[in-house]
């Protein structure tokens, strides 16, 4: 009613489920404020009938199993949450893991076989019935295959747009900025380590909280 679009009618209250034990993890299921949720959803795509649903990082995927769907679902993956115990793909070592999500995670990064593992589990194999999977890179293509995900479900379709160069006049300067979370799987520490060993020793700027 205050904005000019129609999508203000479309927001939702925000879904926080635990995830840390099954008590808690059901009994937010069963709150007033996530069943007025499940209601709301259920009332948009009862009124919209979309042709498609597209998700993103969504946290709370299980709400999707109990509405009623008749569109195609695809979902975009920008991270490893659903694919690595650390959100990284890294070995206590540093290197790059190549295990699937299970019981490496337990033998050589030392995680327990907690609630939140099972869950995960399941959300991937809920994955799996979803018409495409959208990889933001070859690489987390190669982790979703890795964890049992069909090659012929997965398209990737990369977060960059190709631009022409177009002189500015601005001065060129030896610097490089960042923008984004500062949070360990953003890769900055590994950004910063790159940026010591580079020859030409860049100013990096970072924009970030």
């Amino acid at each position: 009613e205050f904005w000019p679009s129609r999508i203000n009618r479309y927001y939702v209250p925000e879904l926080i489920v635990p995830v840390t034990d099954r008590y808690n993890y059901d009994r937010a299921r069963r709150t007033d404020q996530y069943l007025d949720t499940k209601r709301y959803l259920q009332d948009i795509l009862d009124i919209e009938s979309p042709d498609l649903i597209h998700i993103h990082n969504f946290p709370c995927l299980e709400v999707l199993k109990e509405v009623r769907i008749k569109a195609p679902i695809v979902r975009t993956i920008h991270s490893y949450e659903n694919q690595c115990q650390n959100h990284m793909k890294l070995l206590p070592n540093g290197s790059v893991c190549t295990h699937p999500l299970g019981d490496a995670c337990v033998e050589i990064c030392g995680f327990q076989k907690i609630f939140k593992a099972v869950r995960v589990r399941s959300e991937n194999a809920f994955m799996k019935k979803f018409s495409r999977i959208l990889a933001i890179s070859s690489y987390i293509e190669d982790v979703l295959i890795t964890n049992g995900f069909s090659r012929k479900q997965i398209r990737v379709l990369p977060n960059f747009t190709r631009l022409e160069h177009k002189a500015t006049g601005v001065p060129e300067e030896n610097s490089v900025l960042y923008v984004g979370r500062i949070t360990p799987e953003k890769g900055l520490l590994q950004l910063i380590e790159s940026m010591k060993r580079s020859v030409s020793k860049p100013k990096l700027m970072i924009v970030g909280k």
